[in-house]
């Protein structure tokens, strides 16, 4: 009997005591995100040909070609959209993305239309959404950069990711 009283002694100096406790759950449903237009959706930007001997110092580039990203069917609480450039760097240029064809010293600048400021690798360009028509276009140019002024013959290609983001 001891053995029994002694066994139930134990086991309640090991038992739990709870309190109870509250657990407070959030969320915030977002408004839809604007709509990719399918002529941005995996978008090539042919860059032409160029003569490596028009790259005879570093910080030369060929002719620029423009392009548009572009949003539409933005909701109507959408004022700004933003496209966060993601890729390679180039390892000279590291604001520049990385050229993966078999040409050498040569990188991709991407820049805005008015050739102000230029987007590398983790930069981020924030245009307003239209009010009126829910829509948001990103003006961009693109050209073949010099790294080194010591450019070889070959392909030049690279590749962007864009993330768009919604404010």
């Amino acid at each position: 009997m001891l053995k029994i009283v002694f066994a139930l002694f134990a086991c309640s100096l090991f038992m739990a005591h709870a309190d109870d406790v509250v657990v407070n759950v959030t969320g915030r449903i977002a408004a839809s995100p604007c709509n990719v237009d399918a002529g941005t959706t995996n978008q090539t930007v042919d860059l032409g040909q160029a003569v490596a001997t028009d790259f005879k110092q570093a910080g030369a580039g060929s002719k620029w070609h423009d392009f548009d990203l572009k949003l539409s069917g933005c909701p109507a609480t959408t004022t700004y959209a933003a496209a966060l450039f993601m890729g390679q760097p180039d390892s000279t240029s590291t604001t520049k993305f990385a050229n993966l064809g078999t040409s050498t010293g040569l990188a991709l600048d991407i820049e805005n239309r008015n050739h102000d400021t230029s987007y590398g690798p983790n930069d981020r360009f924030t245009v307003p959404v239209n009010d009126s028509d829910h829509k948001a276009t990103f003006p961009l140019s693109a050209r073949m950069y010099s790294t080194s002024g010591t450019v070889t013959g070959g392909s030049f290609s690279s590749v962007v990711q864009v993330v768009f983001v919604y404010n």
